[in-house]
């Protein structure tokens, strides 16, 4: 623990330096004048402390301070600096003045004199006369005079004739962050954590004051400088911000509390409105906002408070029912002067009653605006003053439903409960089963969702055509919102048969209407039947001339590369998210982060796809909402594996686990394939295909026959392989052949050729891969092509074909390496190996496929250098310079220079971080 003259230094070193120099400068026969300014609490009071500590052994020190006029105590400031003090008997000025100057012409014949005064910014006129008239004798005897005062109060003083270099100004500041640590560790035994000093920094400005407030109270509190503490101090900040507003108010002229009140309730200096507001007249309300500005109340030139804590600290002293007045009042006065019905409504929350219509049309207004900027908690908040006010006002009591469900469900089940009752027709009740059906979903509930969605669609679906204009729109949300629990809700798709046809003729001209397209091409997608209708759906979910709906369009971007349309999937993806919905909260960017991370890391973009993955994980633990976190974690998990960190996979997926029980069928197969895949690995060969049966019986049972969504049938084929049932294996081909082709893409033809290669041997094992391989070579099944070639170098190798074994090892390694596919790339490496040739080496970079003189001539290229240019620096031949970049163009996965010079815009020689897996929590 410090020691009190070193405590009250602490953070104030520089200035107690000044004041020595001035000292000096008295002592060496020079009156010296230092002013001291600083806001309330910033220790104007402490200084003046710690400096006569310092000096009192030197010189001779008299300390007073100022009342302000109209105090029972009130003298003379001046008499307060005489020895035995203020007589109080009313003596003459004159005679004062000839006693201070006898007394210091005494003093400073043996040593200096040292004058403090305090609060100087109350001084009175008498006082400041003597003072000056003083100093000004004593203008060459070694008198120091150090007046502390506050920086809005600057007492005019009469004219005098100290030199330049005799008079100071030392302008006290709040603490920085450094000070505070410091302040913080000698009042702690411990170090602090780190953060905790720039925590308190935030909370109190560095005000001096309200630090030590805060400090103390923490001490006393049992608290530690850590996360507890600083949680603690955030709910001491504003009593002890109030506490300040109070010093700093008292004695003040009553227009400057008014004006303080005014501001924190509008929350702005607006002059005219603060007047208006307060009842003071404008050119004081300019003087108020000046005063509590250099009180640093309100920030430089009062424009706005310096803090919230500062704002809480002026409203904590207006009463409840004069606070509730004040709101009403500003309400008022914003909607007379058109200001945004959110700054109006902002003025109304919390109110029990709304007697007036235009409250309750702002409110609305306010929902509205706040809905529309992504704000569904500031929407919901308006709502919730509408519902409070009108209980029985259906459509209101639905829409704060709607709103709060973003990221409340069971609070909008609880609103929407018992309503029905309430509303008089058919629509009605269907947007309230609506809102029921999704709160229903989001917590879990799909079987109660799938009730409620279907009857109210059968109520609409027996009303007579026409009967009212909306009914299209509302049984299109009922229908979207429907596909969505048949993808969550086991045993559910079968309710789309009769409405997937309908769902799939719309335009997508409504968001409403773009879910139900995307969410219509996943269903065709899964029954992998009709890959025409499912493209056809997805690209009129993407098709709109506004950018597309979050979620949707991630989603139809997905069923896009599912059918082999990659570039137009990745294209969709840039359209309809370019900079990723990191900042978004909910469901809604989960999803689309997830349908993303799974389309990347099917076309080999490994990176972005973990970036995507990771970030929605991120979001759904941000927004306390971790059972939102499983797909993503599954996603996480099969870009670990593909990658080939196995611990990082296992972690993952264990969290996701950990979330609870997952059955929905756009989920829980990635989930079992991601298992699976750790138990083959793990060489654990029997309970992999354990796994991969049960998915294949999952799909099955929910009648999904697409063979690229979860190709199941191909890894047990390889795992019974590995078993030795290569019959069963064969069986499953055959099912999976028969997928293939109703699906018809190439992509499903080069995985069914694939399952063919590795359940035969010998050369028909030899043609069969060769030629899943050049399908495979034009398609985005990266991963698969991989293996192909890996399979096919092997088999090869077993006939004896060594070169024809290297060219296919070779080819997998800079597949592997241009997808970050690292334990594939190792396997393949060591089949180069065996086979008689020499690998490069691997460091974790895409540019490891390149030879030397690819990669120099690649990386000029790649900086903008022409190829005429690039033979001149290298000393090449033209002809060579051209077959390098041809070599470069292939192996990196690049269609020419524009896209080289597009990703590797710092050029091949570049440092590029490895891949990396997230931090799994």
């Amino acid at each position: 623990m410090a020691s009190g003259t070193t405590a009250r230094t602490t953070g104030r070193r520089r200035e107690l330096e000044i004041l020595s120099s001035a000292f000096a400068n008295a002592r060496a026969g020079a009156a010296t004048l230092v002013r001291v300014r600083g806001a309330a609490g910033t220790g104007k009071t402490t200084v003046l402390d710690a400096f006569a500590e310092q000096v009192e052994d030197r010189a001779t020190v008299l300390r007073g301070t100022c009342r302000r006029p109209g105090r029972a105590n009130a003298e003379r400031a001046v008499e307060e600096l005489l020895p035995g003090g203020a007589s109080g008997d009313g003596t003459p000025v004159a005679l004062v003045s000839r006693r201070l100057g006898r007394w210091l012409a005494e003093v400073t014949a043996t040593r200096p004199a040292v004058l403090l005064l305090d609060d100087f910014h109350c001084c009175d006129e008498a006082s400041l006369r003597v003072l000056a008239h003083q100093l000004h004798r004593a203008a060459e005897l070694p008198v120091l005079l150090v007046v502390a005062q506050r920086p809005a109060d600057l007492p005019v003083w009469p004219p005098l004739a100290l030199p330049p270099g005799d008079v100071a100004t030392i302008d006290l500041a709040g603490f920085g962050e450094a000070a505070v640590e410091e302040v913080v560790t000698e009042l702690w035994p411990i170090r602090p954590e780190p953060g905790f000093a720039a925590d308190l920094t935030e909370l109190t400005g560095g005000n001096p004051s309200l630090l030590g407030q805060v400090c103390r109270t923490l001490r006393a509190e049992g608290f530690e400088p850590d996360h507890r503490g600083a949680a603690r101090a955030r709910l001491l900040a504003p009593g002890a911000h109030a506490r300040l507003v109070e010093r700093i108010l008292a004695g003040r002229p009553a227009y400057v509390g008014r004006v303080a009140e005014a501001a924190a309730v509008l929350d702005r200096t607006d002059v005219e409105l603060v007047a208006l507001l307060s009842g003071v007249p404008e050119p004081l309300v300019g003087d108020a906002v000046r005063v509590l500005a250099a009180e640093h109340v309100l920030g430089p030139a009062g424009h706005g408070f310096t803090s919230a804590e500062a704002r809480a600290g002026v409203l904590a002293g207006l009463s409840e029912r004069r606070l509730t007045a004040s709101r009403l009042t500003a309400a008022r006065l914003l909607n007379d002067r058109g200001r945004p019905a959110e700054d109006v409504g902002t003025h109304l929350l919390g109110r029990r009653r709304l007697p007036e219509q235009w409250m309750r049309d702002v409110l609305a207004e306010a929902a509205r605006v706040a809905e529309r900027a992504g704000r569904h908690t500031d929407a919901a908040r308006f709502l919730g003053v509408l519902v409070a006010d009108r209980p029985e006002d259906v459509p209101t009591r639905i829409e704060f439903a709607r709103v709060v469900g973003v990221r409340d469900p069971l609070a909008a089940y609880a609103t929407l409960a018992g309503t029905s009752v309430l509303a008089g027709d058919t629509r009605s009740r269907a947007r309230i089963s609506l809102q029921l059906a999704k709160a229903a979903l989001t917590a879990r509930e799909p079987g109660e969702a799938t009730r409620l969605l279907t009857t109210a669609l059968a109520e609409l679906d027996a009303e007579p055509p026409g009967t009212a204009d909306d009914g299209r729109g509302l049984r299109t949300e009922l229908e979207a919102t429907l596909l969505v629990v048949a993808f969550e809700q086991p045993g559910t798709l079968g309710l789309l048969d009769g409405r997937l046809a309908g769902m799939s003729g719309l335009g997508g001209q409504t968001p409403a209407e773009t879910s139900v397209l995307a969410l219509a091409s996943v269903a065709h997608m899964l029954a992998g039947t009709d890959r025409e209708t499912a493209v056809s759906c997805a690209r009129r979910a993407l098709d709109r001339p506004e950018p597309a709906v979050l979620w949707s369009g991630s989603l139809a971007a997905y069923v896009l590369y599912l059918a082999d349309e990659v570039d137009e999937a990745t294209g969709a993806l840039d359209d309809v998210v370019p900079d990723a919905p990191r900042d978004e909260a909910g469901w809604a960017a989960i999803t689309a982060l997830t349908a993303q991370s799974w389309l990347m890391c099917g076309a080999g973009d490994l990176a972005r796809a973990l970036s995507d993955a990771t970030a929605a994980v991120r979001l759904a633990d941000g927004d306390g909402r971790p059972e939102l976190a499983g797909a993503p974690l599954v996603s996480q998990a099969q870009i670990l594996l593909r990658q080939g960190d196995v611990g990082g996979a296992e972690h993952a997926l264990a969290r996701a686990e950990r979330e609870g029980p997952d059955t929905a069928v756009l989920r829980l197969p990635h989930l079992l394939l991601a298992r699976a895949r750790l138990c083959e690995l793990g060489d654990d060969a029997e309970t992999a295909l354990g796994h991969l049966l049960r998915c294949g019986r999952l799909l099955r049972e929910e009648d999904v026959r697409n063979p690229v969504f979860a190709p199941w049938w191909l890894d047990a084929a390889r795992v019974l392989v590995r078993l030795g049932r290569r019959a069963e294996a064969i069986e499953l081909v055959d099912q999976g052949e028969d997928l293939a082709r109703s699906w018809g893409t190439a992509s499903a033809r080069g995985l069914a050729l694939l399952g063919r290669g590795l359940t035969a041997d010998g050369g028909t094992a030899v043609d069969r891969l060769a030629a899943a391989a050049e399908v495979l070579a034009g398609t985005p099944a990266s991963w698969y092509r991989t293996e192909a070639e890996i399979l096919l170098g092997q088999a090869l190798l077993d006939a004896g074909d060594h070169p024809g074994a290297r060219k296919h090892f070779r080819a997998a390694v800079d597949l592997s390496v241009r997808a970050g596919f690292w334990g594939r790339a190792d396997r393949a490496r060591a089949g180069v190996t065996a086979s008689g040739g020499r690998n490069y080496a691997v460091t974790g970079n895409v540019t490891d496929v390149l030879t030397v003189g690819e990669r120099r001539v690649g990386d000029l290229a790649a900086t903008g250098a022409t190829n005429r240019e690039i033979a001149d620096r290298l000393l090449l031949a033209l002809r060579t310079v051209e077959i390098h970049l041809t070599s470069v163009y292939r192996k990196l996965g690049v269609n020419g220079r524009a896209h080289l010079q597009e990703s590797f815009s710092r050029g091949l020689l570049a440092p590029e971080p490895a891949l990396a897996g997230p931090e799994l929590s």
